[in-house]
């Protein structure tokens, strides 16, 4: 049974806790990951490999040739041009993407691959396991845009077991911490849309409803992915409830003006805005991040509205190219399995080869 070679790629910031959890997870899948690209957006870190050191899993296969790539931006990138900048270095078939606070199921990658046998699947991916936010399990629908502009989704699950009741399904559009896409599909509609900043919310959902009109999406439900939604760190910038307002408002505009005709996409940003006001002004505005600093009511309806705007004038334009900037740094590093202990080596000549292939590969980027 053939499976297409996949490239994982984890974008992070700040979360080299975290990280070790998910680099281990993706170490012990069933179907090997041809290789792992971390792309570090500028943490404050200074010893990744140190930190990458210190994980410790016990495998029931001996890891051998694993591979991991770690890229670090040059200052903070934000998460769409850090997927770019993975989907740029990957050389699998597939490039799947998982958040850095989260981790995978250790059949996550096969239930994926399997799909890809078909020619007509796009991209795959699955439920998340949310340890702190709101989940559910709801079977009627999966992924949905309203006519009103409500985008919404029963990917988030509370317990793994709740995945049983979920089948198989095409979808318009996956979760970001738990997708993946045909690699040459990625580089023909030139990857992630970078106007999507700040949060970054919309971003999976405009690339899934892109790739969607040139291959199907498959939600497999066994392909499970875990969330720990860490409160500091992150490549989002997120901070106070009005900057999160205000890029939520900002990106969901972009997307609605891209995907739909001009006046649905209008009607669909006029309910949106009218709904999040109405839930201001009543005091009951409900985000699913309780961390988040409240500045008051004034303040937030002026981040909706600002953003709304923006949106409206950041929409117009197509993209060109695969938008990402050179990395700072490239290093290759080489793992092996010792007492159900990880260790990680790096080679003087490969990292003289990753410098040059930076210095071509990166040219004029």
């Amino acid at each position: 049974m053939s499976f297409p070679s996949i490239s994982v790629v984890v974008c992070t910031r700040n979360r080299a806790a975290h990280l070790q959890k998910c680099i281990a997870s993706l170490l012990s899948q069933s179907l090997k990951p041809k290789e792992i690209i971390v792309v570090d957006d500028a943490s404050e870190e200074k010893d990744f490999v140190n930190a990458m050191n210190s994980v410790s899993i016990n495998c029931k296969n001996t890891i051998k040739d694993a591979s991991i790539i770690y890229l670090r931006n040059k200052k903070r990138q934000g998460v769409t041009k850090s997927r770019n900048l993975g989907i740029a270095v990957s050389s699998g078939e597939v490039v799947a993407f998982v958040d850095d606070d989260g981790y995978a199921h250790r059949h996550w990658l096969r239930n994926l691959a399997k799909h890809y046998r078909s020619k007509s699947v796009g991209g795959a991916g699955g439920p998340v396991v949310e340890s702190k936010r709101a989940a559910g399990i709801n079977r009627k629908w999966k992924g949905r845009i309203t006519p009103e502009g409500d985008i919404s989704h029963n990917y988030r699950i509370k317990y793994a077991k709740d995945a049983r009741l979920m089948k198989p399904s095409p979808v318009k559009f996956l979760m970001g911490g738990n997708m993946s896409f045909r690699r040459d599909a990625l580089i023909r509609l030139h990857g992630f849309d970078t106007r999507f900043k700040g949060n970054a919310y919309r971003e999976e959902t405009d690339i899934c409803l892109r790739v969607s009109k040139k291959g199907k999406i498959i939600f497999e439900p066994r392909a499970i992915a875990y969330h720990n939604t860490a409160k500091d760190g992150g490549t989002r910038d997120i901070s106070t409830m009005a900057h999160f307002l205000y890029w939520y408002f900002r990106n969901t505009t972009i997307l609605f003006l891209r995907h739909f005709d001009f006046f649905d996409a209008i009607r669909k940003t006029y309910f949106q805005s009218k709904k999040f006001i109405s839930s201001v002004i009543a005091g009951d505005l409900r985000i699913n991040r309780a961390y988040l600093i409240k500045e008051g009511a004034n303040k937030h309806i002026a981040a909706i509205v600002k953003g709304a705007v923006s949106g409206f004038f950041k929409s117009k334009g197509r993209l060109k190219k695969l938008d990402y900037e050179k990395p700072e740094d490239m290093k290759m590093l080489t793992v092996s399995a010792k007492d159900s202990r990880l260790q990680f080596a790096e080679s003087r000549n490969i990292i003289q080869h990753m410098k040059l292939f930076i210095r071509c590969h990166f040219n004029g980027a």
